[in-house]
Parts: structure tokens; C-alpha cells; sequence
């Protein structure tokens, strides 16, 4: 199934949505940091929330196009739902992300 329209399908739509995440960088950073501010940072105790905030402004955008880069790779996302057979590409880019904060950032891509 890795070339059949399904697959081309879900890899043409991966692409371009980083195509359009990466020509909105700016936008969509600032939009995930106050997103971060406000549904993450808010909720922490205020001994670590003034940091928090400091990384989400700070931060926060190169965090975002590092995850764009290395997980939202047409290959890694189509054959982890299951709609592309998995590549060693694919095998490489695709899974490991821990940070909780960043799971989190990365549910409202």
C-alpha cells in the first residue's frame, strides 16, 4: 500500500500542511505560545510558571520547528496511521517525542 492513493493522499496533505506551517512560522509560534501560556504555564505553581512563560515566548518557536521538522514528516505521520507501508525513514523520524508540554503543542498542529 506505500504508493497507492492513500498513501499519496496522506502525503500530499503532510506536506502541505508543514508546507503551510513552515511559511506561517511566525504566526503559528506565537499563536502555540499563548496557547502554552495559557493552558499549560497558568496551571503550574507560580514557582515554575514565570519560567514557563519565559520558555513558551523564548523558546517556543524554535521548539515548534524543530517538531515540524522531525515529526511531521510525510513518510513518519502516513505510515503511522497505517496509510503508507513504514520506511526505514519513517522508522527514523517518526515516534519519540516524551516532553509532555511538547505532546501538548503538538495536538493543536
Amino acid at each position: 500500500a506505500s504508493a497507492g492513493p492513500l498513501c499519496s493522499g496522506c502525503k500530499l496533505v503532510v506536506s502541505r500542511m508543514t508546507n503551510y506551517i513552515d511559511g506561517n512560522m511566525d504566526r503559528f509560534a506565537n499563536m502555540t505560545s499563548q496557547i502554552i501560556e495559557a493552558d499549560v504555564c497558568s496551571r503550574l505553581p507560580k514557582s515554575i510558571a514565570d519560567e514557563c512563560d519565559v520558555i513558551a515566548t523564548t523558546k517556543l518557536p524554535e521548539i515548534v520547528s524543530d517538531a515540524v521538522e522531525k515529526f511531521l514528516s510525510p513518510e513518519a505521520v502516513c505510515s503511522d496511521i497505517h496509510l503508507c507501508k513504514k520506511t526505514v525513514n519513517a522508522l527514523a523520524l517518526g515516534s519519540g517525542l516524551e516532553c509532555e508540554a511538547c505532546t501538548k503543542a503538538l495536538k493543536w498542529i
